[in-house]
Formats: C-alpha cells, sequence, structure tokens
C-alpha cells in the first residue's frame, strides 16, 4: 500500500526544500513518533484501567500509586476510581492534543512548502527563455501556477497524513501484542490485508482518474481562454452551443473523476467499521475460552485498539488513494519545477544588480550587427543569413519586408530578447554576449520597443504607460511627455477620469488606435536612447499615422530610431532603409 514510489517523491520534496524547510519537517516527523509512542501508551494502559474499574487493589502494589494517594489525600474507593478515570481520561485528551498539533503542523508546513514550490513554479514563468515560452501553451502555464499547484499542496499534506497514520497503526499493533498476541495478531493481519486488497484493486481506477483530472482541467481552462479570445467570432458565427458542449464534457469528466476518486477514498471505513465489530466479538470469546484472560479486559482492550486501529489505517489508505487520485497534478509540478534548467539567459541577468543605474555613455557611437544567422531549433533551415548593418547613434533606420520574412525576429535579435545562433552584435566595439551578462542588462536599460501584438493590463492608463500598478512609482510629469509625443494626451484629457481611466483587459475599452499610441507613450516615458518600432502605425488612420510618424520622427537626434513596416510612407524620412528578402537583408 505505501509504495516506494511516494517515499520517492517524499524526498524529490525533501530535495528542493530549503534549510528552513527541512528542519520544519524533522520537527513534524518528531510529533509523528511522539503521536505514536502516546498511543502505544494509551492502548497498553487500557487492559489496566479496566482491571482498575473492577478492583483497585492491584494498583495498590505500586509505591509511586501510593505516593499519588497520599498526594492527593484519596481515601475511600470512590474517589481511588474517580482518580484512575481522570488520569486515563487525561492521557487520552494529550494524545488527541498530540495528534491535533502534529495535523495543525503539517498542514501549515505542506502550505509554506506549497508557497515554495509556487513562487518556483511563477519564478520558471517568468524567465522563461523566449523562444521556450512561446512554444508552450499558456493554459498549461495558468494550470501549472493555480490548480496545479493546489493539488500538489493538497498531496504533501496527504503524504504528511500517510507517514503520521502509519506510524500511529504501527504503536497501536504493538501496544496490542503486548496485551493480548493472538488478537493482536489477527487484527495486524486482517485489517492491513483488506486495506492491502482494496488498494490494489482501486489503484487502476485512481491512476486513470489522475490522468482524467488532469487533462480535463486543463481543456477546461484552455476552452475559457478560447471563448474570451473568441467572443465576437462566437457570436457572429453563432458557436454559443459548441462552446457550451466543449465546457460541459470536460467539466462533466472532471467532476465524476473527482467524485469516483472520493468514493474509493472514503468507502473501505464504512465497510470495515461494521466488520471489525463482527471480528471484535469472535477473537474475545475465542481467546477468553482458549486462556485465562478477563472477558472484559479482553474485550475492553481489543475495543479500543480496534477503534483506534482503524481511523489510522484508514488515515493511510484515504492518503495513499489521494496521493494516487492526484499524482499527475504532483508529478507534473514536481517535472516543471526541476525541467528547464538551460542556459537561460533571462535568469542568469536576474542575478546582475536590478538596480543598474542606466548608462547613458554605454552607447555613444554605433552599433554593428556581423554576419548574424538565425533560426529556430525545430527547423533546418536559417530564418536570417548573413545579416549585417552598422546603425550610428542618432540616426533613423528603416526595415521593410514582406510578412513572415524575418523583421519582428531581427527586432527580438536586437532587443536581445532571442540570441542569434550565429554572429555578433556590438555596442561601440563591445560583443553583447561576452563577459557576463551585464553588458545585456545595460543594452536592455536603454533601449525600448513598440511590438505588434500589444498587451495591456486591466488597469489604468497610467499603470499601463508606467507598467507599474504601485501609483507612487510613477513619475507623472515623464507620463504627461510621453502621452503628449505620443499623441494620447488630448484623448486621456477629455476622459472623465484621465490618467486613472481603466482600459478593461486586453484594452477591450479602448479603439486599435488608441492601444498603439499606449504601448508608443511607454517607449517614450521609458526615456530610451534607442527605440524600436514594429510596424507602429499599422492600426492607425492615416491622418493619425502622419501625427504618429512626425512625432516619431521628431525625436531628439540623440535617440537611434529603428522603424520597422510593410508600409513605406511610414520610413519616407528614414535616413537608411534596409530590406529583407530571401531570408537576408540589403541596403534598399
Amino acid at each position: 500500500m505505501i509504495k516506494l514510489r511516494f517515499l520517492k517523491l517524499f524526498f524529490d520534496i525533501w530535495n528542493i526544500a530549503s534549510k528552513k524547510r527541512k528542519i520544519e519537517i524533522i520537527y513534524v516527523f518528531f510529533l509523528m513518533c511522539l503521536g505514536s509512542i502516546s498511543e502505544l501508551i494509551l492502548v497498553s494502559l487500557t487492559a489496566p484501567f479496566i482491571l482498575a474499574l473492577e478492583n483497585t487493589e492491584f494498583l495498590k502494589e505500586s509505591q509511586n500509586y501510593n505516593l499519588f494517594l497520599d498526594f492527593f489525600k484519596i481515601q475511600n474507593s470512590g474517589q481511588e476510581l474517580l482518580f484512575v478515570s481522570l488520569l486515563f481520561g487525561t492521557f487520552a485528551l494529550f494524545v488527541s492534543l498530540i495528534r491535533l498539533l502534529n495535523l495543525r503542523s503539517s498542514t501549515y508546513l505542506a502550505a509554506r512548502i506549497g508557497t515554495d514550490l509556487s513562487l518556483r513554479c511563477f519564478n520558471k514563468t517568468l524567465y522563461f527563455d523566449y523562444l521556450e515560452k512561446v512554444s508552450i501553451d499558456s493554459s498549461y502555464l495558468l494550470n501549472i501556477c493555480t490548480r496545479e499547484i493546489s493539488m500538489a499542496v493538497n498531496g504533501l499534506n496527504l503524504i504528511f497524513r500517510l507517514f503520521a497514520g502509519f506510524l500511529s497503526s504501527l504503536g497501536i499493533i504493538i501496544a496490542l501484542f503486548n496485551s493480548t498476541f493472538y488478537g493482536a495478531l489477527l487484527i495486524s493481519i486482517l485489517f492491513p490485508f483488506l486495506y492491502f486488497i482494496l488498494a490494489y484493486c482501486s489503484k487502476n481506477s485512481l491512476k486513470k482518474n489522475s490522468q482524467l483530472v488532469l487533462n480535463s482541467s486543463r481543456n477546461q481552462l484552455k476552452t475559457v481562454q478560447d471563448t474570451l479570445g473568441l467572443f465576437k467570432t462566437i457570436i457572429l458565427e453563432n458557436k454559443y452551443e459548441y462552446f457550451m458542449n466543449r465546457y460541459k464534457n470536460f467539466d462533466r469528466t472532471l467532476r465524476i473523476s473527482q467524485a469516483s476518486n472520493q468514493l474509493i477514498r472514503l468507502y473501505p471505513r464504512y465497510l470495515l467499521e461494521g466488520l471489525a465489530l463482527f471480528v471484535l466479538a469472535i477473537v474475545s470469546v475465542l481467546i477468553a475460552n482458549m486462556s485465562n484472560i478477563n472477558m472484559l479486559v479482553l474485550a475492553g482492550t481489543l475495543a479500543i485498539g480496534v477503534q483506534r486501529l482503524l481511523p489510522s489505517l484508514q488515515q493511510v489508505y484515504s492518503s495513499w488513494s489521494g496521493l494516487k487520485g492526484n499524482d499527475a497534478s504532483i508529478q507534473n509540478v514536481l517535472y516543471f519545477v526541476n525541467s528547464f534548467k538551460t542556459k537561460n539567459l533571462n535568469l542568469k541577468i536576474k542575478n546582475v544588480s536590478t538596480n543598474l543605474v542606466k548608462d547613458s555613455k554605454f552607447f555613444n557611437s554605433k552599433i554593428i550587427l556581423s554576419k548574424i544567422y538565425f533560426k529556430y531549433k525545430s527547423h533546418h533551415k536559417y530564418v536570417l543569413e548573413d545579416i549585417n548593418m552598422v546603425i550610428k547613434k542618432g540616426q533613423k533606420i528603416g526595415i521593410k519586408g514582406k510578412s513572415g520574412y524575418g523583421k519582428s525576429t531581427l527586432a527580438d535579435i536586437i532587443l536581445t530578447i532571442i540570441k542569434p545562433t550565429k554572429g555578433e552584435i556590438k555596442i561601440d566595439g563591445i560583443n553583447l554576449y561576452q563577459n557576463g551578462v551585464e553588458n545585456i542588462q545595460k543594452w536592455r536599460n536603454i533601449i525600448s520597443c513598440v511590438p505588434q501584438d500589444i498587451y495591456l493590463a486591466n488597469a489604468s492608463i497610467a499603470e499601463n504607460i508606467a507598467l507599474s500598478f504601485d501609483k507612487k512609482e510613477i513619475d507623472y510629469n515623464r507620463l504627461i511627455n510621453a502621452s503628449k509625443l505620443a499623441k494620447l494626451y488630448e484623448y486621456i484629457n477629455k476622459l472623465p477620469e484621465k490618467f486613472e481611466t481603466k482600459v478593461g483587459e486586453r484594452g477591450v475599452k479602448l479603439s486599435g488606435g488608441q492601444i498603439q499610441r499606449i504601448a508608443i507613450a511607454r517607449a517614450f516615458y521609458k526615456g530610451s536612447s534607442v527605440l524600436i518600432f514594429d510596424e507602429p502605425t499599422s492600426s492607425l488612420d492615416n491622418a493619425t499615422e502622419e501625427e504618429v510618424i512626425e512625432n516619431i520622427y521628431s525625436i531628439s537626434n540623440n535617440v537611434t530610431l529603428i522603424i520597422i513596416a510593410h508600409r513605406l510612407s511610414t520610413l519616407k524620412n528614414c535616413d537608411v532603409i534596409y530590406e529583407i528578402k530571401n531570408n537576408t537583408m540589403e541596403e534598399s
């Protein structure tokens, strides 16, 4: 029932736990052992207690017992019986308090380890290599960082409960052997064996349900994402019933699988409780007839022992089945935490001072791209080949080419979001990819990009431009200046809440042109000395395009502009225009 796999699962968690968490785990296991010893003592005291209820005289053979009687001034048998009952009851309460303390400690420890795992998962997501990130389904990442982490925390709780139940069961069985060998032998074989049979019969169902729960929850989340993303299309195409049925099927599979797992976890308790009473009655009679053991003492000891043993065995079985039912999610989280240990540039840059001061002297002369080649890992053919260009400080560089020719890929290479397969990028003679990552961080501090696919958070205009959700960190003078340069200030000033106006999820309350102007204002707000505009006017009307282009080209000569566009009108004032075709680039 307790498979080595779950021991491996425990050690997997142990290996990624911090030193502090390991100390807390040791403390929880100390409480488990204390609880097991307490159970052993409690069951062992049952026979003497029952004998004392009949006659307390045999207790007076103990000198310590007589000292207690003298200390508490107990003089008659009624008081003596009450004293013995209070002692037994107090110890039983102590055992319950130990179990409660263990439950509390293990539950909160599982929550703290869960937070550690959750932070590690989000950290992985945050510092993903860009190319890895775009190849992974976002619903997978959302599910990992939310629902599957919750399943893993529940799994941690179950691991602790499994060990606690096992140790308690062990203590109780040892106590029963000390009281009645044959009765303990039968009980210690019969009930664990029955639970083992039940576990063996249900393991395949639990494994199947575990995978169904994982897949259904992912597909359900993806269906919600698709519904929100295709909302207009669903209205126009009348796809309501299709998406409703899709969601319903995934949800039904999820709920039925969870209910099946829950039933498998709980039904043995009700099945074996009645059997336990039957076995208890038969065993008590048989053993009493075979020996001179007091029938009342034997039945009472076995009753207390079984009453303590069954819940512990049920706890072991229930925890095992819960782990089996959540196995796919738990393994998925641990795999995610331990995976993606590639040479992740973003993760290395994290270790460079995040407060690195913007170095305005880092770029004074020119940017040189020399023999740049790039291909995706899954492709054999290069997307870009032998790209060479020189960008002087203050120049306005235009890059044109048909859709899919690699213009945006080149922009990502210049931004250092992706690393070229071959070639060099030099800033004033300094190779960005040599001598650590500090040069890359300095470069990223002075460059901004207005991308084609613009994301706006469901927050205020001010927060979206400044990319800060703490208003104390927003410089409103820079904000106003940036919005004026992006031809956005006049529009904002007419709004009732002005810069505090909420834009809605992904900017749903704004037009495409307004969204794009917020992105342009975001680049101006950063105050970078190099700006890349990737199709900056694709969503603007002709009149607004003229205004935005005029503002772009009117930026200080100290700012270097790289403008990527398919409209020649957007590039008309560039100093140099390059064209990408046939995977390479030439000056137009």
